[in-house]
């Protein structure tokens, strides 16, 4: 079973070095987007200034973001990989670190065949590639959640509180990349709270289950307060206020008033008094996205759920690529005006048609899986991947945020490979148990 899933990691290296290539020889800035420009500064900052900043020694434009995707990048630099197309190469030890734990997960819940179909999937995921040659979270971010949601499953089979000790370090390393992992705590929770036969009593469940909310929330507390001390804002990430006014009440308008995004983003702007980064002018994005959002509940959720859908099939920026369009977006913001060509519709075609085999192997591993004993390993797949996938929606919604959740949803479709009978046999008990 290793010699095949060193196979499958040498597609999806092959993968990988095609889209190296790709940015390369065809984006106007290679291996870059606009993102990529902040992080890259913000590493300059840790560089030039010895703390948590931007090139420029800005506190306030550094509280908006996380440190920890710009200190990965500054401990590239410290390595001698200080271009983005190094950080790419780099980053495909860890596109390749995330199929491995794909595997691994599908191993510990279900079996070694399944786990190579969830693997195989993971890999051909054209998304993956597409962004993880470009300086952004995606590529770091996914192998340190699947690490801790691996950690997470060793625990509830073995108990070892080693397990649980490793998922919280993995967990909370995570959110300081991403801070969508900020509330993957309760999800967590829950499947900690899970019963699996011969599992340990339900008191200690939740009393392991709560503890690791309470230690998550410790280290999200305490950056909050360094925020305040160097800015005066109380807040994990800044940047919840921008998505909130910018992208989650704009897409309201775009329902209520018609406004295209731009017009949207630009109704809200003008009541915005504050156009310095700070306090105030978080306190006002905070203040004026909320009040939009609660007056239109339901086309924040129209808003929302139509994010949602982009994100399950948005097509990812090989279209952009191999379609010859530029700048980065045009197609893969919107997939539809492009399909008379066959220059872009055909990229477009293979990706959908792997996320097609994917979503709906998804319900018929999860069907199952039930079917066949896997009763709590199913339900938190769909928890663990149904959070990510619903923090995921509204306007800024694309492809690109599909990333994160997509080897949970591999793992689901993995199981449609399961034997159809019922029960676990002893080999399959020992091969994906073991001892702790």
């Amino acid at each position: 079973m290793y010699k095949k899933l060193l196979i499958v990691l040498l597609i999806a290296e092959a993968l990988n070095l095609g889209g190296w290539l790709l940015q390369y020889r065809l984006a106007d800035e290679p291996f870059m987007e606009i993102d990529s420009h902040r992080y890259w500064s913000l590493a300059t900052g840790m560089q030039r200034y010895g703390r948590f900043t931007d090139d420029a020694g800005s506190d306030e434009f550094a509280v908006w973001h996380t440190p920890g995707y710009p200190l990965f990048l500054l401990a590239l630099r410290k390595a001698g990989i200080s271009t983005p197309a190094g950080v790419a190469a780099v980053q495909h030890v860890l596109l390749l670190l995330a199929v491995a734990l794909t595997y691994a997960t599908g191993r510990i819940l279900l079996n070694p065949r399944a786990a190579l179909v969830a693997a195989a999937l993971q890999a051909v995921h054209l998304a993956s590639p597409a962004y993880g040659n470009i300086v952004l979270t995606e590529a770091l971010f996914v192998p340190i959640m699947m690490a801790g949601i691996v950690c997470l499953y060793r625990y509830k089979q073995t108990e070892h509180w080693r397990w649980w000790i490793c998922a919280f370090l993995c967990i909370a390393a995570s959110m300081f990349v991403r801070p969508i992992a900020l509330f993957l705590a309760g999800p967590i929770a829950l499947v900690m709270l899970m019963p699996r036969p011969g599992s340990m009593p339900m008191r200690r469940r939740a009393v392991s289950a709560v503890l690791l909310i309470v230690v998550l929330a410790a280290p999200a507390v305490a950056w909050a307060a360094r925020n305040y001390r160097a800015t005066g804002i109380f807040s994990f990430c800044a940047v919840s206020a921008q998505y909130q006014a910018m992208w989650n009440a704009a897409g309201v308008l775009q329902v209520t008033e018609g406004y295209s995004l731009e017009q949207a983003q630009q109704a809200i702007e003008s009541r915005v008094h504050a156009k310095q980064l700070g306090l105030q002018r978080y306190r006002e994005l905070n203040q004026v996205g909320w009040q939009i959002v609660r007056e239109h509940p339901k086309a924040w959720l129209i808003s929302h759920v139509k994010g949602v859908l982009r994100v399950m099939g948005g097509a990812s920026v090989w279209c952009d690529l191999l379609g010859g369009k530029r700048p980065i977006g045009q197609i893969s913001a919107d997939p539809w005006g492009t399909l008379s060509d066959w220059k872009y519709s055909l990229p477009l075609a293979l990706e959908w048609l792997g996320l097609a085999i994917t979503w709906i192997l998804a319900p018929i591993g999860l069907v199952k899986a039930i079917r066949r004993g896997h009763h709590w390993e199913a339900i938190s797949l769909v928890l663990l991947a149904g959070y990510l996938l619903a923090v995921a929606g509204g306007p800024a919604a694309c492809g690109r945020y599909r990333i994160v959740f997509w080897p949970l949803v591999a793992v689901l479709a993995g199981a449609a490979w399961l034997p159809g009978r019922t029960g676990c046999s002893a080999g399959e008990s020992a091969e994906t148990v073991g001892d702790g």
